[in-house]
């Protein structure tokens, strides 16, 4: 319940912050998905895709780490939750060889995510090396 009431409260004053709007509505996504509002997560998440769309690169807020690839692991998570490891595999999956390196501890958080999920389906682990490394 806090998450949903502060992610709306963020909602009403974010319309200039176009990430902080984004991040707002995947606190909202993600507080759907805890209480299993599987509707209204995603909507939360589709509503979040077209925040993003409005964001410019560099446009000095804080939230400047809010990227797609971020994005796409918060989704994960509340597919999750949700009970679609499936869907949160195959997101995370796409997601690992956009990671920038400043951002380690998102991939970090990513490949967490990701045994999480696997674990989930039942999956053995997924063979996966960041793209100019040697196996």
């Amino acid at each position: 319940m806090r998450n949903r009431v502060s992610a709306r409260a963020a909602l009403r004053n974010s319309a200039e912050l176009p990430r902080l709007r984004t991040l707002a509505l995947l606190r909202l996504a993600h507080g759907h998905a805890l209480r299993k509002e599987g509707s209204e997560s995603d909507r939360a998440i589709g509503q979040a895709w077209e925040a993003t769309a409005d964001c410019v690169a560099g446009d000095g807020d804080l939230a400047g780490y809010c990227t797609p690839e971020f994005l796409r692991m918060e989704a994960a998570n509340s597919w999750v939750h949700l009970g679609k490891p499936e869907a949160a595999v195959e997101t995370l999956l796409k997601a690992l060889p956009l990671w920038q390196i400043e951002d380690r501890r998102d991939l970090g958080r990513d490949l967490a995510l990701l045994a999480v999920a696997q674990s989930r389906t039942g999956q053995a682990d997924t063979r996966w090396r960041r793209p100019g490394t040697r196996s």
